[in-house]
């Protein structure tokens, strides 16, 4: 987690001491100089954002720049808007080259705040001796004075096993606060832990909450751990309690969400089940090659007459398409595993992989057929098949590797339980499958 501070704000400026192109900030540099700027900003993204509000949090905004050589500098803020509006500006003297630092605590010249919203802190910069070189740039600066910042705790799983051995169990967290706009975007955070008597079991460092940080909704992990000692908590029911302000620092309302802690381990189980090697019906869509609508089929599925298992399915692709089409008969089957509910696999699947039972259509040929785990994609590239039949007359037992899973993907709060796969022909290839045999593991709650 990040543990950056939000205590004061800093806006970083990199040096600038070769030949700078123009700047992209919303004042660029005079249009008429040909000269090298002698000041070039640029900024942490996280920035920028103060409440000029008296709390003591952010009251201020405090920028470092740094020149290339002596020069004159003016910095200007004014309003995001269309007049511009000009709330502030101050000449910053002769400085000599190197780094300097301007701090801004919000107010107008008359020593009143200035209304929320977004502004540019502008500085011109002219250096000394050296007519006609001035560089004029601009960073971001977020007036803030209200928390306004729509934010829920939701939980990937409502239960945690701090003893499980085999891994360290967790569940996730999100915010829900997109972080797209400054003015709306969570800052700093502290989460607590309540019994269920009210009394503070754990409590977290502050750190900051930045979406960009932690793509997928910036997930946060509760351990059902003692936060200093890394104890298992006692099995009971517990409230996780969250404390935040927004990024200019303004404190919002606290909200909590009930978690159970567990005093069972997950431990490893196995699983197995026989399915037919595609589902629902196979219409053209589904069995021919290639992207576009096609003149003649390139390839077809139709019910095996090799097998009579229930499902069986006969793949015959075709060299009929032409040099511009795939000779591709292509279809796919999935499996839900409804009996990995949240009771019994808390966790979803941890690893899974397929074999596929089948022979050539015709007896004496060496066809061969490709299973593709989670199907074939949008444009039918069959390059890189999970597992390849064996090139024999006779039946065989296609096995894929075994695709193991992240212990915890937790971070969209989605727990896989059901996986698809897509059987194809290449070619003149013509191979009849009876059945598709999904193998799996889980981690599962100790009886």
């Amino acid at each position: 987690m990040s543990q950056r501070s939000l205590g004061r704000v800093t806006v970083a400026f990199v040096a600038a001491a070769l030949l700078l192109a123009p700047l992209t900030a919303p004042e660029s540099a005079d249009a008429a100089s040909t000269t090298p700027p002698v000041i070039r900003l640029g900024y942490d993204v996280y920035e920028g954002a103060l409440s000029p509000n008296g709390d003591g949090s952010q009251d201020n905004v405090r920028i470092r720049y740094n020149l290339a050589s002596r020069s004159d500098v003016i910095v200007t803020v004014r309003r995001n808007n269309t007049d511009r509006t000009v709330v502030y500006r101050k000449k910053l003297g002769r400085l000599s080259g190197g780094v300097h630092a301007w701090q801004w605590n919000g107010k107008n010249p008359r020593g009143k705040p200035v209304r929320d919203g977004h502004y540019y802190a502008i500085f011109v910069a002219d250096q000394v001796a050296r007519a006609g070189k001035t560089s004029r740039s601009a960073a971001n600066v977020f007036v803030d004075t209200y928390f306004n910042t729509k934010w829920t705790p939701t939980l990937s799983a409502d239960t945690v096993y701090p003893h499980t051995t085999l891994t360290q169990d967790r569940i996730g967290v999100t915010l829900n606060n997109t972080g797209d706009d400054p003015m709306t975007e969570l800052g700093q955070v502290v989460f607590s832990v309540k019994d269920a008597s009210g009394h503070v079991v754990a409590t977290s460092r502050s750190f900051d909450y930045r979406p960009s940080d932690y793509p997928e909704g910036a997930p946060i992990e509760f351990r059902g751990t003692d936060f200093k000692k890394n104890y298992p908590l006692p099995a009971g029911t517990y409230r996780l309690q969250y404390a935040v302000r927004d990024a200019a620092g303004n404190p919002g309302p606290a909200k909590a969400v009930a978690v159970h802690v567990s005093d069972k381990p997950l431990v490893e189980a196995t699983g197995s089940v026989v399915a037919p090697p595609t589902r629902g019906s196979t219409t053209p869509t589904d069995t021919t090659g290639g992207r576009d609508p096609q003149p003649m089929p390139c390839g077809t599925v139709v019910p095996s007459e090799v097998y009579a298992e229930p499902g069986a399915k006969s793949f015959r692709s075709s060299d009929t398409c032409g040099p511009w089409y795939t000779s591709l008969a292509v279809a796919g089957g999935g499996l839900a595993l409804d009996t990995l509910t949240p009771q019994v696999a808390p966790r979803g699947l941890r690893s899974t992989w397929l074999s596929m039972r089948g022979k050539p259509t015709v007896a004496g040929e060496s066809d061969t057929a490709r299973l593709f785990v989670n199907g074939i994609g949008y444009s039918n590239d069959t390059s890189h098949p999970d597992g390849t039949s064996a090139p024999v007359a006779g039946e065989t037992v296609t096995t894929t590797p075994p695709t193991k899973r992240p212990y915890e993907d937790w971070v969209s709060g989605i727990y896989k339980r059901s996986l698809s796969w897509s059987i194809a022909t290449l070619g003149t290839d013509s191979y009849d499958v009876a059945d598709i045999t999904v193998h799996y593991t889980y981690l599962t709650p100790q009886p």
